[in-house]
């Protein structure tokens, strides 16, 4: 066995660190092709008063509301207007009421679940979708009204898809 010369140890080490750094920008590079060819950079983000003023334009059709969040979410406090759709819901081709008009969908502060639903809507042939920064916490901090309760515009279950496992 030939020991190891720290020579040796540290020109192993940069080849696997160089050999890492490849790996990486190779993901960095593909992501986007997992994605749909859609990543971040791709979304348009709206302060809730730049909203209020897409939402107040005369557009025809006007633009949509959509909310990512859970049922009772949505009921306790939404954008009015806002129709819930959980994003396992989102997929295939742009259908009505939303066929070509502007969507600005919101969920939690975080923005995490808006910015999937954006790049799911996008990747299903939606061309305008907009997030809404900050979701109704933002909003609301806006002074824009709020509804709350039952609504017809509820059009799915809950926000995270249902298991499919089965009890024993």
């Amino acid at each position: 066995m030939i020991p190891r010369t720290s020579e040796h140890s540290g020109a192993a080490r940069s080849r696997t660190l160089a050999r890492l750094l490849l790996a990486l920008l190779a993901c960095a590079l593909l992501l986007p092709a997992c994605t749909g060819g859609i990543s971040d950079a791709d979304l348009v983000y709206l302060s809730p008063l730049e909203a209020a003023e897409l939402l107040d334009a005369d557009a025809d059709p006007p633009a949509g509301l959509i909310d990512l969040r859970t049922a009772e979410a949505y009921e306790t406090r939404r954008l009015p207007g806002a129709a819930r759709l959980p994003v396992y819901n989102i997929g295939g081709p742009p259908r009505d009421p939303w066929r070509n008009t502007s969507l600005i969908v919101y969920a939690e502060p975080d923005g995490l679940l808006a910015a999937a639903g954006a790049k799911k809507l996008l990747k299903a042939g939606y061309d305008d979708v907009y997030v809404l920064r900050g979701g109704v916490q933002a909003w609301a901090q806006a002074g824009l009204p709020i509804e709350s309760g039952p609504s017809e515009l509820d059009l799915g279950g809950p926000a995270t898809q249902p298991s499919t496992t089965q009890p024993y």
